[in-house]
């Protein structure tokens, strides 16, 4: 936009100076045919001071275009600086809300999960089975969903420092139909009703194991995309390794 001002005034500009040259020439030559040197001196007199007044029209357009370019500027940061507050003033105002939507689901939509570990040995090999409750105890139905990552073996080493994570096994439980074999879609839990889902992972050798789970759940049906209407219960287990 300010390109495009600045273009028209160097247009007008140039116009102006080409009008004025113009004129001067004429009268210039109206003066030669007059061949008396007092009409001459007025004639030259006259042009100086039209001349004179062009050029001050000149640089009067020439400075008032170019303070309306930079007015316009001026303006415009303004507006700017003026929008990107009100984007964060609503970013802040968003999170907010979300915060207090979590807080409320926490309490109006409660999901209690919890985890049983058994480690044992199946055909040689050393695993460890894991069992997660869910149990609605609220006042209302609750859905709920396994992500691809809800089952999760960690490996841990030990350190001054704390554990530290040497490998993971991630996985979901499954749904086993007729003629294939699919990931769970969302489940239904009535009030005060639980549900076991057990899983089992073959463990690498001795050591120490940290066991996750985590479930996606709301008051509605849910799905991959994130909702304002759904939370996440996450729960952790150490499974120590002979």
């Amino acid at each position: 936009m300010e390109i495009t001002l600045v273009l028209w005034g160097a247009i007008a500009v140039v116009c102006l100076v080409s009008y004025i040259v113009h004129r001067i020439m004429l009268h210039g030559s109206r003066a030669t045919h007059v061949g008396a040197d007092s009409a001459a001196r007025i004639v030259s007199l006259t042009e100086s001071t039209e001349a004179t007044k062009n050029l001050i029209a000149a640089v009067a357009f020439i400075v008032g275009g170019w303070w309306t370019v930079h007015l316009f500027h001026s303006l415009q940061q303004e507006a700017d600086a003026k929008a990107r507050i009100a984007n964060t003033q609503a970013e802040t105002e968003a999170r907010v809300v979300a915060l207090r939507a979590a807080i409320l689901k926490a309490k109006d939509f409660p999901l209690a999960l919890s985890l049983h570990t058994q480690v044992t040995t199946i055909q040689d090999q050393r695993t460890v089975i894991v069992e997660a409750v869910l149990k609605n105890v609220g006042d209302g139905p609750l859905y709920f969903r396994f992500p691809p990552n809800a089952f999760t073996l960690a490996v841990l080493a030990p350190t001054p420092s704390g554990p530290k994570i040497q490998s993971i096994y991630r996985s979901a439980p499954v749904y086993i139909s007729d003629t294939s074999v699919e990931g769970q879609g969302t489940r239904t839990l009535l009030t005060q009703q639980e549900r076991h889902v057990p899983y089992v992972f073959s463990l690498p050798g001795p050591g120490t194991y940290l066991v996750q789970v985590i479930a996606d759940y709301g008051d509605e049906p849910v799905d991959e995309r994130a909702s304002s209407r759904q939370t996440r219960a996450n729960e952790q287990a150490i499974v120590a390794v002979k």
